[in-house]
């Protein structure tokens, strides 16, 4: 298989109604999906700064798999940075619909 991207997102912690952390994995092009870390908005955009991709993964329930989301970019507005996916027309792969993992007290 080949890779996604440098890092998938596959999981968000929110403060104050946006996304403070993500659940980040690197992206091994095998099996996608390595063990992961929780790292802040910062640390991702920073990674974005410099050149990596990121992209979102969601689980596949039926087939019990990992499918490849969409690209993970990040946008300033009024001074703070923020990370986006671009909206299309599947919902369920950008980040306001990953798994919201501050909900599980994680």
């Amino acid at each position: 298989m080949s890779k996604w991207a440098d890092y998938i997102i596959t999981g968000v912690w929110y403060a104050d109604g946006h996304i403070s952390h993500v659940f980040l994995h690197p992206d091994n092009g095998e099996k996608h999906m390595t063990t992961g870390s929780k790292k802040t908005r910062q640390q991702v955009i920073n990674l974005l700064k410099a050149g990596h991709t990121v992209m979102t993964g969601k689980w596949a329930y039926v087939s019990h798999e990992w499918t490849r989301g969409v690209q993970v970019d990040h946008y300033t507005r009024n001074n703070v940075e923020y990370l986006r996916t671009h909206p299309d027309e599947t919902k369920s792969d950008n980040l306001e619909n990953m798994l919201p993992l501050s909900e599980f007290g994680l």
